[in-house]
């Protein structure tokens, strides 16, 4: 034993190099890591997939009963905390056909607010959802009978970051075809 504490002596600065040359190099394989789980992999990015629909239900008086539909699937490793979902639904009846302007894209103008809601019940100020998971979040309305064409809007708003947390958000839009109401 005694010679094993002779020789550590002797050798205490040659020890101290191999220890820092194993620390250089775990650092060095530690930012290799780090690019490549957030930079090439985008990690950090948000890998949030949404969608949003309408199912018609049926007529009752002189309106459509319809369910307005949102899926989110978090495909990331990451819980998604979601603080904003919300959806605008408008309508085209028997208005003649409008180009909207640039800020739209020179797309068809929908005139018609007939909906404006969220798919978070009231008493909510946000949820989550966890890594790998899907969701189907619902809103019942109606529409009039009248009504041609809609477009849904949807829109979640979440916030990324480990220590600065960024906003972000994700939108689905969607044009529907409304059916020819039989009773």
């Amino acid at each position: 034993m005694d010679t094993t504490i002779l020789w550590l002596k002797q050798n205490k600065d040659a020890i101290e190099s191999l220890g820092n040359i194993i620390t250089f190099i775990a650092v060095i394989l530690g930012g290799i890591w780090a690019v490549n789980q957030f930079t090439i992999k985008r990690e950090f990015a948000s890998q949030v997939e949404f969608t949003a629909g309408i199912e018609f239900i049926g007529v009752h008086t002189d309106y459509w009963i319809i369910e307005i539909i949102a899926m989110v699937n978090n495909k990331g490793g990451s819980h998604l905390k979601m603080h904003e979902f919300i959806f605008k639904l408008r309508s085209i009846e028997n208005e003649n056909l409008e180009i909207g302007e640039k800020k739209v894209n020179f797309q068809i103008v929908f005139p018609r607010k007939l909906k404006t809601g969220s798919w978070f019940p009231p008493s909510w100020e946000n949820t989550m959802l966890e890594p790998n998971t899907e969701v189907r979040y619902s809103h019942v309305a109606h529409i009039p009978i009248e009504t041609t064409f809609l477009l849904l809007h949807g829109r979640i708003g979440y916030l990324v970051g480990f220590i600065f947390k960024a906003p972000m958000f994700h939108t689905a839009d969607r044009v529907f075809r409304v059916p020819t109401a039989t009773s």
